[in-house]
C-alpha cells in the first residue's frame, strides 16, 4: 500500500504547485484607482507648449507612470571637424591631437589594415567604411 500513498501524494504536490503558480499571477495584480467622489472645482488650463527638445513630448498629459519614463536617446550625429572641441583637450607635454577624419556616423570601432586602411565599424548601421589617406589627402569609402 505504501506504493498507492506515494503515487497520491505526488499527485497532490503537483496540483498544488500548479495551482500556486497558475495563481500568482492573479493576486499580484493591483486593483483599479478608486474614482474621486467629487467632481473637480475647475476645469485644468490649457496646457502649455514644452520647449523643443523636451523629454515629455509625446508622452499622455495626466498619466504619472508615463512621466517616470526615460526618454529614448536618438543615436549621435557625426559632427564636422570645425566643430569639435579638441582644443578644450587637456594633453600630456609633448602630445598633440588632430582629427583623422570626420561625418562617420554611429561609429564603434576602428581596425587598421595592414596597408594603413583604417576601417570603421558602425553601431546601429551595420556599415564599414574604410578610410584611405594617400598624398595628404583623405578619402572616405563605404565598402560594406
Amino acid at each position: 500500500m505504501t506504493p498507492c500513498f506515494t503515487v497520491q501524494r505526488s499527485i497532490l504536490l503537483a496540483g498544488t504547485i500548479a495551482g500556486v503558480l497558475l495563481a500568482a499571477p492573479a493576486l499580484a495584480q493591483q486593483p483599479p484607482a478608486s474614482t474621486p467622489a467629487s467632481p473637480p472645482a475647475a476645469a485644468p488650463a490649457a496646457p502649455q507648449a514644452l520647449p523643443p527638445g523636451s523629454p515629455l513630448i509625446g508622452r499622455p498629459e495626466g498619466n504619472e507612470a508615463a512621466a517616470k519614463l526615460a526618454p529614448i536617446a536618438s543615436p549621435p550625429l557625426p559632427a564636422p571637424a570645425d566643430k569639435l572641441p579638441t582644443a578644450k583637450l587637456k594633453l600630456p607635454p609633448g602630445f598633440n591631437i588632430e582629427v583623422f577624419a570626420s561625418g562617420i556616423a554611429n561609429t564603434r570601432s576602428l581596425r587598421v589594415g595592414d596597408k594603413g586602411t583604417v576601417f570603421v565599424g558602425t553601431r546601429l548601421g551595420n556599415k564599414v567604411t574604410a578610410i584611405i589617406k594617400k598624398d595628404g589627402k583623405t578619402e572616405i569609402k563605404t565598402i560594406a
